[in-house]
C-alpha cells in the first residue's frame, strides 16, 4: 500500500507571500490496481483580478478521480472552488464524490458560495459593459476629451499602467478575468447535495476506502474542524495524519479555545497565517476600538469597517454590543450593511445557546438577534447602501468584503475615503494587491470600478481581532501535538506566506532536537511526499 499527501495549494514556499490563499491538498491511497483519493478543502485563491481565472479554473488532478473532500470551514479560501470541482467532473460518475464537513459549515458554505456566484456574475457583467465603453471609439474628439479627463484624475505611476491596459483593449488584449464566469448558482445547488455532515468528536467516519476522518472544534469560525484522517492498512497499525485548518485563538472573543486533538498523531499539517508574528494584546486594541467609537461620536464622522461576512462582522456586532450595554461607550448607530453577513448572523443566532459559543452569560439578550439587539440595524437593498454612504455621521458601518475588492463597502468608501474626518478600521488579513491592502499601504489614490478614488481618510489597524492563532499559539498547539504523538514523523507547514511560513519553521525548531531539522518541511505547490 502506497500512502501519499500532495499540496494544490495554499503553499508556503513558492518565494510569493500572496499564496496564502486556495488551501487544497490530496491524501492518495494506492493498493494495487485500486486507488483513493481525498482532497482536504478547496479553496478559492483570491488576489489580483488579472491572474484570478487562470489560478482559480484549471486543477493539475483530474476532479472525476476524486472520492471525496473533507472541508475543514465555511472560508471561501477553502471551499470556494468546490462548485468548480464539480463543474469539471467531481460527484459525476460511478456515485464518487461526498464532500464531508461539520452541519455548520455545510450551512454557512452554502450562503458563500452562492454570494461568490452571484458577485461573480456581476463582475462579470460590470467588465462586460467597461469593455464595450472602453473599445468604443477609442479615436476621436469625444474619446480623446474623455480620457485627457481621466488621466488628470490620476499620479503619474498610475497613468503608464492605465494607458497600457488601453492598449490591449484596442488591440483586443483581454486580460486574465475579464468575462468570464468561474462557476454558477446552478454549480453551487449541485454540489450541496454532495455534503454529508458530521458532528465534533464523533467516531470516525468513512471518507473513502481505507480512510476515515474525525472533527475536532478549531475555535476559527462557526463550525470549524480540526481534521483527523485514519488510513488503515492490512498488518500494521493506522496512519494518523491530522490538518489543523485555520487553527483559531485561545482567548477567542466568541468561540472556545480549539481542542486539543486525543489520536496520537504520525503526520501534522498546520497553518502558518500569522506563522511569524504573535497578536498585540487584545485589551489593548478593543479599549483602542472603543476609543474610535468616541472620536466617531464626538466629530460626528464615520467608522468605516471592510469586513469578512463570516466571524469577523459578528464578533465587532458582539462587542459593541456588549460595550454599548454597558455604557462604556455612546450608542452610535451600528448598520450591517451585507446581505451576506446578515444570513450568517442568523445562522450565530440560531447556535447560540449551544456549547460552540462561550461567555453567553455576559450578556442579557442573544447579540445576532435582529429583533432582541436593538443597537445595530440592516441595510436591505444596494439602493439603500448607496443612500447611506452619503450620509452625515456619527455612524459605524460594517460592510463586505474584507478585501474591499467586492460587496457594498464599496460605496461607503468611495464616499468616505476623501474625507479626512473619516476613520476606516481594517480589522483582519488582507490580500497583497486588493483595495483593501493598499488602502491598508495608505495609497494616496485607491481605483474603484474603474475610477480613482482621494484617499484623505484616517487608517487604523488592528491584529488582534484576527481569528487566527499567532505564532506563539501555533508553537503551543503543535507542542502538545508532539506530547501526544511520540510517533510524529514529520510536520508540515502549510496555508502562509513564505514571511510566515518559515517563521513558524525557526520557531518549532528552535525549541525540537537537531534531529527535527529535515522533519519540519514547508511543501512547494504540486509537491508529493510519501507517507512511510
Amino acid at each position: 500500500m502506497r500512502v501519499s499527501v500532495s499540496f494544490w495549494g495554499g503553499t508556503v514556499g513558492d518565494g510569493l507571500d500572496d499564496n496564502l490563499t486556495k488551501s487544497c491538498t490530496m491524501i492518495q491511497v494506492k493498493d494495487g490496481k485500486e486507488k483513493s483519493s481525498v482532497l482536504v478543502d478547496c479553496g478559492l485563491w483570491q488576489g489580483k483580478k488579472e491572474s484570478f481565472v487562470k489560478r482559480n479554473k484549471d486543477f493539475l488532478f483530474k476532479p472525476s478521480e476524486i472520492d471525496s473532500v473533507v472541508l475543514t470551514h465555511a472560508h471561501i479560501d477553502h471551499c470556494g472552488r468546490i462548485p468548480i470541482l464539480y463543474k469539471e467532473g467531481f460527484g459525476q460518475r460511478n456515485g464518487k464524490g461526498r464532500i464531508f464537513s461539520t452541519f455548520q459549515t455545510r450551512e454557512l458554505s452554502e450562503m458563500m458560495l452562492l454570494d461568490a456566484a452571484k458577485i461573480n456574475k456581476i463582475e462579470v457583467e460590470k467588465a462586460k459593459r467597461r469593455s464595450k465603453k472602453e473599445k468604443k471609439p477609442l479615436s476621436g474628439r469625444k474619446w480623446n476629451k474623455s480620457l485627457q479627463k481621466r488621466l488628470m484624475e490620476m499620479s503619474p505611476e498610475k497613468v503608464d499602467e492605465y494607458l497600457a491596459d488601453m492598449e490591449n483593449i484596442k488591440h483586443n488584449k483581454k486580460p486574465d478575468g475579464w468575462e468570464v464566469s468561474l462557476f454558477r448558482t446552478l454549480e453551487v445547488k449541485k454540489s450541496m447535495e454532495l455534503f454529508k455532515c458530521h458532528d465534533y468528536e464523533t467516531n470516525f467516519f468513512k471518507i473513502a476506502k481505507n480512510m476515515y476522518a474525525k472533527f475536532y472544534p478549531s475555535g476559527h469560525i462557526l463550525g470549524g474542524a480540526i481534521c483527523v484522517i485514519r488510513i488503515d492498512k492490512e498488518k500494521d497499525r493506522p496512519t494518523y495524519i491530522a490538518f489543523s485548518g485555520d487553527l483559531g485563538r485561545r482567548d477567542g472573543v466568541i468561540l472556545p479555545a480549539p481542542r486539543l486533538i486525543k489520536e496520537p498523531l504520525d503526520y501534522w499539517v498546520t497553518e502558518s497565517t500569522y506563522g511569524a508574528i504573535n497578536h498585540p494584546s487584545r485589551s489593548d486594541e478593543i479599549e483602542r476600538f472603543l476609543d474610535l467609537v468616541r472620536e466617531c461620536n464626538k466629530k460626528k464622522s464615520k467608522l468605516l469597517i471592510p469586513s469578512f461576512a463570516m466571524e469577523r462582522a459578528q464578533e465587532v456586532l458582539y462587542l459593541l454590543s456588549y460595550y454599548m450595554e454597558k455604557e462604556e461607550i455612546p450608542k452610535v448607530p451600528i448598520y450591517l450593511d451585507s446581505p451576506l453577513a446578515l444570513k450568517v448572523t442568523e445562522v450565530y443566532s440560531d447556535n447560540w445557546d449551544s456549547p460552540m459559543f462561550k461567555d453567553q452569560d455576559r450578556l442579557s439578550f442573544n447579540p445576532f438577534d435582529l429583533e432582541k439587539n436593538n443597537y445595530f440595524k440592516t441595510v436591505d437593498s444596494h439602493l439603500q447602501s448607496k443612500w447611506l454612504a452619503r450620509q452625515k455621521g456619527p455612524a459605524i458601518i460594517i460592510a463586505g468584503s474584507g478585501m474591499a475588492d467586492a460587496g457594498r463597502i464599496r460605496n461607503h468608501l468611495k464616499v468616505g475615503l476623501p474625507d479626512s474626518k473619516n476613520i476606516v478600521c481594517i480589522i483582519g488579513y488582507v490580500v497583497p494587491n486588493t483595495p483593501g491592502r493598499k488602502i491598508v499601504d495608505r495609497e494616496s489614490e485607491i481605483v474603484m470600478d474603474g475610477k480613482v478614488i482621494i484617499n484623505r481618510a484616517r487608517v487604523e489597524k488592528f491584529g488582534s481581532f484576527s481569528a487566527h492563532a499567532d505564532q506563539k499559539y501555533l508553537g503551543h498547539y503543535t507542542s502538545e501535538v508532539l506530547r501526544k504523538s511520540p510517533n510524529l514523523n514529520t510536520i508540515f507547514i502549510n496555508h502562509g506566506g513564505e514571511t510566515n511560513g518559515k517563521g513558524l519553521r525557526e520557531k518549532l525548531l528552535s525549541k525540537l532536537p537537531y534531529t527535527w531539522e529535515k522533519k519540519i518541511i514547508i511543501p512547494k505547490a504540486g509537491e508529493e511526499f510519501v507517507l512511510e
